[in-house]
């Protein structure tokens, strides 16, 4: 059986080689470079025989998974506002063995584990800024995802933990420990994702947020991370003369582009509610007078 015929292809390993081979030359593989890419589909053959393979390097598998992990349960019986402790769900798949978030309404708890695979353990009420609240016999319970950390620790746990991704042998960490360590050392996040979200989404914004960036070396086929802006140690002076050539550059003042006053809103309240303004603790305003 040819592996277009499996079910089983997907995202196994090709291998291109790449160099040159001198007529007369003892051929081998030492000789050239590798770059290893991820099959997603195999198509054909055509009418003239042909057999099309469509890969893409390992970062392709963050658009194929979820943070956090799918899950389903619901209440088996009505719960106070206070209670605590054994918490029946009917199902507690996607919900971790050593505890973390779980969402029942619109109240964020804490849990410390799994029993059987009904059961969780709720310790604490109200988190992520939540309210506490009495809840009926089958309303939803979900496992949601909670960090709060460096951002370089951030995104490497959430591939490690949520995508199918070798850590050991495509995270080098002691270059990702050195990016975080040196100019990323101050990018604390908190995160709360409270419904499954594609991986590739979470770390893009992530990386936004942060000034950082992920991408595939296919060269040395490891996932390389980097500060986008590194955080310089001395103010850099700028003046006309020096940075600017001359009559090389216009001043253009479009006054449909005018932003006299920027607003930021930080401080989420409630981490379960919307991201509109009034679920904000704090609000600074940068006026251009």
């Amino acid at each position: 059986m040819c592996i277009r015929d499996s079910p089983y292809y997907l995202n196994r390993i090709i291998k291109i080689h790449v160099g040159f081979h001198s007529f007369g030359d003892t051929f081998t593989f030492a000789d050239t470079q590798e770059r290893r890419y991820f099959i997603k589909k195999i198509s054909g053959p055509d009418n003239k025989g042909l057999v099309k393979i469509e890969a893409s390097d390992v970062l392709s598998q963050l658009k194929e998974s979820q943070v956090p992990q799918s899950s389903s349960g619901n209440l088996n019986a009505a719960l106070t506002d206070t209670a605590t402790g054994a918490t029946n769900i009917g199902d507690n798949t996607g919900f971790s063995a050593s505890g973390g978030y779980a969402i029942i309404n619109d109240e964020i708890v804490a849990y410390s584990g799994v029993t059987g695979g009904d059961s969780i353990t709720i310790s604490t009420r109200a988190q992520g800024g939540t309210t506490a609240e009495a809840h009926d016999a089958d309303d939803p319970v979900r496992n949601i995802f909670q960090f709060s950390g460096n951002v370089v620790d951030c995104v490497r746990d959430i591939i490690e933990d949520f995508s199918g991704i070798d850590h050991a042998t495509y995270l080098p960490d002691t270059d990702w420990n050195t990016e975080r360590d040196t100019f990323l050392i101050s990018e604390d996040v908190e995160v709360w994702i409270t419904e499954p979200t594609d991986l590739d989404r979470v770390i893009d914004d992530l990386g936004k947020q942060s000034y950082c960036d992920i991408w595939w070396d296919d060269a040395a086929q490891e996932i390389k991370l980097k500060a986008v802006g590194p955080t310089l140690t001395a103010a850099v002076g700028w003046n006309d003369n020096d940075n600017i050539l001359d009559d090389k550059a216009t001043l253009v003042r479009d006054q449909r582009q005018i932003v006299t006053q920027v607003w930021i809103y930080h401080g989420k309240l409630d981490q379960s509610g919307s991201d509109n303004a009034e679920n904000y603790e704090k609000l600074y305003i940068r006026v251009d007078a």
